[in-house]
């Protein structure tokens, strides 16, 4: 299950920046707690396993449900949004909060060793063209680890990046040089996709269930 994180502030003041590691705004937080709640409720299937790019909106989006049942949270270094994360030359750190910052954020939060106390981003900002292998990468490192079993896995990741996972998923290869995917799945803050990997009867495509499933949500707390 690929879950979109909650609306952050950068979502809620209408801004779309490359690189910024921005926080959950208030409706963000709820959101994400109606998240959490859907999943204890059993109106979502409850994942084996939870696991989360490293961005802090998504992080905080992923603590309500780690918390609730008391999981260990697998932080995905490579599920970050499209672009990357802007480093913070002036102060020293690289890109993305520390290690504390991140488990302040979510306690059960397993980082992996890049993460360092000054940020876990080293690399430049990416264009999209560079993000289509590194979707490719992250889809077959998780069926690696979780393809031979019947574990439900729910990572929490980006709008863009989720375009692309889902597209690893089904093998499905787009024109990264053309300005626009051809195809774009909405998918709301906290919208989730469930896909079932290998699929039932096509061995080598994933079965897709459901895309952007928001009903944990109120009409009015629907958001882009």
């Amino acid at each position: 299950m690929l879950i979109r994180h909650a609306q952050s502030m950068a979502n809620a003041a209408g801004e779309d920046i490359e690189g910024e590691d921005s926080y959950l705004s208030e409706l963000g937080e709820r959101q994400a707690k109606k998240l959490a709640c859907a999943f204890i409720d059993g109106r979502l299937p409850k994942p084996d396993h939870l696991c989360t790019s490293l961005m802090a909106r998504a992080v905080q989006t992923i603590a309500p449900t780690a918390e609730a049942f008391d999981m260990d949270v697998t932080g995905i270094l490579d599920s970050y949004e499209v672009g990357g994360v802007t480093q913070d030359t002036e102060s020293g750190s690289i890109g993305g909060l520390g290690r504390a910052d991140l488990v302040r954020l979510c306690p059960q939060l397993i980082l992996p060793p890049e993460a360092s106390e000054y940020g876990w981003y080293t690399d430049v900002i990416e264009d999209q063209v560079q993000a289509w292998p590194r979707a490719c990468e992250v889809a077959e490192s998780l069926m690696d680890r979780y393809g031979s079993t019947n574990d439900l896995v729910a990572m929490v990741s980006h709008g863009m990046f989720m375009q692309l996972i889902m597209r690893a998923l089904m093998r499905w290869t787009p024109d990264m040089t053309a300005p626009y995917l051809d195809v774009w799945f909405m998918i709301n803050n906290t919208g989730t996709v469930y896909m079932r990997t290998p699929g039932l009867w096509e061995r080598e495509r994933a079965n897709v269930c459901w895309i952007n499933r928001t009903d944990h949500l109120e009409r009015s707390e629907l958001t882009d």
